[in-house]
């Protein structure tokens, strides 16, 4: 059979799960060792039965003030105490070791007051995220009860688990134990960040198929998520989300809008639905090019590898002056910037754009007061710089980024369904290209001007801004009114 290594990321979304997190009171019983002196003498004590710390003394050639040490010390380990007559003796505990032949065992108990999430839809202790939760991305709430819960009794049954979610090294050590919990409180409703990236993979049994894989925990904090249940729920989540029919711009205007014969090929018009296999198997034989090599194929989103795309165009125009502000142009599709990472690409490329007095700008068409609220509150310091529009057309399954002019960038992609045989049926896809040909730069910035053109006339309305932004109105309607 050939064989297909062409398994990539093909998509990237974050879940906000509903959690709690507590305060947790408790002592653990922590066995240590007992050192080979103290261990030396409590055995001599059981063989005698009974013996004077004078003798103990002698026998180590000890001075008064370490006699004195080393008795404490023994007493202090359980194994030995004194009887009526101030000598050493075995305690019960010593002469039940000496029938198990146990190893001889210090047992100390420790007090600690650590906090505790637990996840509201499979009631599991849950480790601690690689991300900060951010608002607005999409919560799964799926068999979700604000019930109260039995956390002490959870706490407890699932405190090896517990141990797995900190780094406090006293309490994973694997010889501690939960001695009793002594108080828990809750401190606040909180909220877990479970980030997946897409892949598709080959297999000679499963044939091509999509696969989720956790990039917000470390290894053992993605086994831990995955023993609970939790994947599994996001999974299912994922995999249930209601596939497009109609859609608002049909792919074969897309592919007419933005001059793309390449992707045009393999798209299933009867099934609706974009051949991502053949497709990568044809790109893996380089059959997939746009005839110039600043035009290249995008697939997935563009934060699912930053750094191969964006850095070396800013690499390329270091030396480049000022630049055009930056237009994105979002998707209507649901999963449109349902990820952590979106954050991060925002900030690099106005990280970027500054050096050259430009920004990024975001624009999303005015619509009713409900559906702006829901926009603001899903993108609100997530976009930077983020304003509505009041643009006659409505959002469509394209999305765009364009810095126009001589020296400028832009991608375009369509939010593509995929075969249902591969999984995730209602799972969407960003495919396209990204380009330094000017030509085609043009192509998608005059596009960009004419979807935001209205007849009475632009206005714009801040809902989010850039940290540390210079950016007005003014410069942005200027551009968007004038050929560059």
């Amino acid at each position: 059979m050939e064989n297909f290594n062409i398994e990539r990321d093909i998509q990237s979304i974050s879940f906000l799960i509903p959690a709690r997190t507590y305060n947790a009171d408790f002592d653990i019983t922590k066995k240590t060792p007992i050192p080979a002196l103290l261990e030396s003498c409590i055995k001599i004590i059981n063989e005698v039965d009974v013996i004077s710390p004078r003798k103990i003394q002698i026998f180590f050639g000890l001075n008064d003030s370490e006699r004195e040490i080393l008795i404490d010390q023994i007493i202090n380990t359980g194994w030995v105490k004194f009887d009526d007559e101030g000598k050493l003796t075995s305690t019960l505990r010593l002469k039940e070791w000496i029938n198990d032949s146990q190893s001889l065992e210090m047992v100390e108990t420790l007090s600690f007051t650590e906090k505790v999430v637990i996840d509201l839809l499979t009631n599991h202790v849950q480790p601690r995220s690689e991300f900060i939760p951010i608002k607005g991305l999409p919560r799964i709430t799926n068999n979700f009860s604000d019930n109260e819960i039995d956390v002490t009794n959870i706490f407890s049954n699932q405190f090896t688990r517990f141990k797995d979610c900190i780094n406090n090294q006293h309490i994973k050590n694997p010889r501690s134990s939960l001695y009793r919990v002594r108080n828990i409180s809750s401190l606040r409703v909180s909220e877990l960040i479970i980030g997946i990236n897409l892949r598709i993979k080959f297999d000679e049994f499963k044939n091509f198929y999509i696969e989720p894989k956790l990039i917000s925990h470390s290894e053992v904090g993605s086994k831990l998520i995955s023993s609970s249940g939790l994947l599994s729920q996001v999974v299912n989540f994922i995999d249930n989300i209601q596939r497009s029919t109609g859609p608002k711009l049909s792919f074969q205007h897309y592919c007419d809008i933005f001059d793309d014969k390449v992707i045009f090929k393999y798209y299933n018009f009867e099934e609706n639905y974009f051949d991502l296999v053949e497709y990568l198997k044809d790109r893996a034989n380089h059959k997939t090019g746009y005839g110039n090599p600043e035009t290249q194929g995008l697939i997935g989103p563009i934060y699912l590898d930053i750094d191969s795309k964006l850095k070396s165009y800013f690499r390329s125009i270091k030396d480049v002056g000022e630049l055009p502000i930056g237009i994105w142009k979002p998707s209507c599709v649901d999963l449109y910037g349902a990820s952590v990472n979106l954050r991060e690409f925002i900030e690099n490329v106005n990280e970027n754009l500054r050096g050259h007095n430009s920004e990024l700008v975001t624009l999303f068409p005015e619509v009713d007061k409900t559906q702006n609220y829901q926009i603001k509150e899903k993108f609100y310091n997530r976009l930077g710089n983020g304003y509505f529009i009041n643009s006659i057309r409505e959002l469509d399954e394209s999305e765009v980024f364009v810095i126009p002019g001589e020296n400028g960038f832009a991608y375009c992609q369509y939010h593509v369904n995929l075969d249902p045989n591969l999984g995730f049926q209602g799972l969407t896809m960003p495919i396209g290209f990204f380009t330094r040909d000017k030509d085609r730069i043009d192509l998608i910035w005059n596009h960009i001007r004419k979807f935001y053109m209205t007849p009475g006339g632009l206005k714009l309305r801040s809902f989010s801004r850039a940290y540390n932004s210079t950016l007005d109105e003014n410069r942005i309607y200027h551009q968007l009114v004038t050929s560059i």
